[in-house]
């Protein structure tokens, strides 16, 4: 596989550029969008950049998607789901090329202001969502590739946002290896698909789930551990989690809970 460098804007200019972009609505937002930007710039020793042509269309693939979607927590939602499988589409931006912050601060900042002042315009007291809109991990745009990245799109698709918060961005969490992360995720997708959590006890169990599985983690190196290994350590842990939240009563015959 051929990755390429994707251009890069640096901290001084992404803040000042957002101080710029901050009282501007929607529309103007739009007129401002551009592939480059003057401080601009790209991993120096690449063999392969990405050109204003494919900058364009990759806009233009994002407008596509989210076009319509209204200002609500659905909407939102909507604009996760699909923004995330298009970030998880560019197979030609590479872990270490994404890992980097400048590149999420040109791609929110300077192609795509529109979609991320809208996504992330203020937190309750009116100020900006700086950790969204600059390109650190929880950036609107770079949360979602890891995501993908880390999990794929099936998982991604079956858990719910508190869950991947949990996985990928909370502090201490199970987003530092791929192998760890799915097998976590897996494990749950296992015991929801069996019934053994029911519904409305979900994030509860799932919380819950995650809380034991650190515990683990924190005396046994997950990451150097095999797939099945994993699979064992999470199968107990969300054992504990479903008699935490449910009680003995999880365990009996009839809607049991059985590994």
């Amino acid at each position: 596989m051929t990755f390429a460098a994707y251009p890069r804007l640096d901290a001084w200019g992404a803040n000042r550029l957002l101080e710029q972009l901050r009282p501007l609505g929607v529309e103007e937002l739009a007129r401002r969008a551009e592939t480059s930007h003057p401080r601009t710039h790209f991993q120096p020793t690449a063999l392969s950049r990405k050109s204003d042509e494919d900058l364009r269309d990759l806009r233009q693939q994002a407008l596509a998607l989210v076009a319509g979607l209204p200002a609500t927590r659905e909407g939102f939602r909507a604009f996760d789901a699909r923004m995330g499988r298009l970030m998880g589409s560019l197979v030609d931006l590479s872990p270490a090329e994404g890992g980097r912050p400048e590149v999420w601060n040109h791609m929110s900042l300077v192609l795509l202001p529109d979609l991320t002042l809208w996504r992330w315009r203020s937190s309750g007291d009116g100020s900006l969502h700086r950790d969204r809109l600059l390109g650190g991990p929880r950036n609107a745009l770079r949360r979602l590739w890891w995501r993908n990245l880390l999990l794929g799109e099936e998982l991604v698709d079956f858990l719910s946002e508190d869950e991947l918060v949990g996985i990928t961005e909370r502090p201490g969490s199970l987003g530092s290896c791929p192998l760890v992360a799915r097998a976590f995720a897996e494990v749950l997708r296992s015991q929801v698909a069996a019934g053994h959590v029911p519904a409305g006890m979900r994030e509860a169990v799932s919380r819950a789930y995650a809380r034991a599985a650190l515990r683990r983690g924190a005396v046994l190196a997950l990451p150097a551990m095999a797939e099945k290994q994993l699979e064992s350590v999470f199968r107990g842990a969300i054992r504990e989690a479903t008699l935490e939240v449910l009680g003995p009563a999880s365990s009996r015959a009839g809607g049991s809970y059985r590994l």
